[in-house]
């Protein structure tokens, strides 16, 4: 049996997404207590978060490679998702195997379980989710991919890979090479660039549930009741629609959904956003919340008519 791994999250955020990310770190101390968090700055506004950082414990990651990887999004010049290279940098985290989370996810239970199948495995990647549509272009790049190198198609905002899988001048190679490939890659590159990395880089990807069969394929909260808990504490997937119904649900990932009061499985998440928060602070998520749906529902307009439609990939 293999040993057990050091466990980190990487989770990439700043003070523009503190909602989420204070819902994140409750559920971590909640279902992982015993995984090394660690903070990736999406940007240097990260004074409100500190103020969390006593009752979280968690780290801040200052590492050059951050600059490295912003400067590796911009061989595909300025877009919006520069950034979100800075994920990347779970490739660096510090344990045996670093989960990378988006800020607007949920734990519900233990990731360490995840971690310890992939050493037991002898998985070097793993993700929660797909996005077969949000990837690569066409579909003969697709099935390309997949053929020879096993692609996932993953979503990239929850994964697990383990320690230095690739290391910085890999992905920038591996980035230069896509851009060559640029009219294959979605727009966004976010997507497109780590499951190009991941691919080229010969890790083999593995999901979840292939790795944990007990454990559903999807993690995306779909509509308000998707996932119950169980008499042993346990989440599930409630939806009579779905083969899943009935297994285990590792995270919640509110991938493109918005915080906003209609959102799927509200309950969830405030069950950790709000735990142990004083009334001021209650008074002031709600406040925070409700101001800004309107400017949300422009957004979301605006997205639907300024960028590529999320449609599926033209068949070749």
């Amino acid at each position: 049996m293999a040993h057990q791994p050091t466990t980190s999250v990487c989770f990439l955020a700043s003070d523009g997404v503190y909602d989420w990310a204070i819902a994140l770190l409750e559920s971590l101390k909640a279902n992982s207590p015993s995984v090394r968090k660690v903070l990736i700055p999406y940007k240097d506004d990260i004074d409100r978060l500190l103020t969390a950082q006593a009752r979280y414990d968690f780290e801040v990651m200052d590492d050059p490679r951050l600059a490295e990887l912003e400067r590796i999004g911009r061989l595909f010049g300025e877009h919006r998702f520069v950034r979100n290279f800075k994920k990347l940098a779970a490739f660096f985290g510090p344990c045996d195997v670093n989960v990378f989370l988006d800020a607007d996810v949920v734990v519900l239970d233990d990731l360490t379980r995840l971690t310890t199948a992939m050493a037991e495995q002898n998985c070097q990647f793993s993700y929660f989710d797909q996005s077969r549509n949000w990837v690569y272009n066409t579909w003969s790049f697709i099935e390309k991919m997949e053929a020879e190198y096993g692609s996932g198609l993953f979503n990239s905002g929850a994964w697990a890979v383990g320690r230095n899988a690739l290391c910085i001048e890999r992905i920038d190679e591996l980035t230069r090479e896509a851009l060559t490939l640029r009219d294959e890659m979605y727009p966004g590159y976010d997507q497109s660039v780590p499951n190009y990395c991941v691919d080229r880089g010969g890790l083999r990807p593995k999901a979840v549930a292939d790795l944990l069969p007990e454990y559903a394929q999807s993690h995306r909260p779909l509509h308000k009741r998707m996932v119950y808990q169980d008499r042993m504490g346990s989440y599930r997937m409630k939806d009579r629609r779905s083969t899943a119904e009935g297994q285990r649900v590792m995270l919640l990932h509110w991938a493109g959904s918005g915080l906003h009061p209609f959102m799927p499985m509200r309950s969830t998440f405030l069950n950790y956003r709000l735990a142990g928060a004083r009334p001021l602070d209650r008074l002031g998520y709600f406040s925070r919340v409700w101001s800004r749906l309107p400017g949300d529902r422009w957004n979301a307009w605006r997205k639907r008519n300024t960028y590529p439609s999320r449609q599926r990939p033209t068949p070749v």
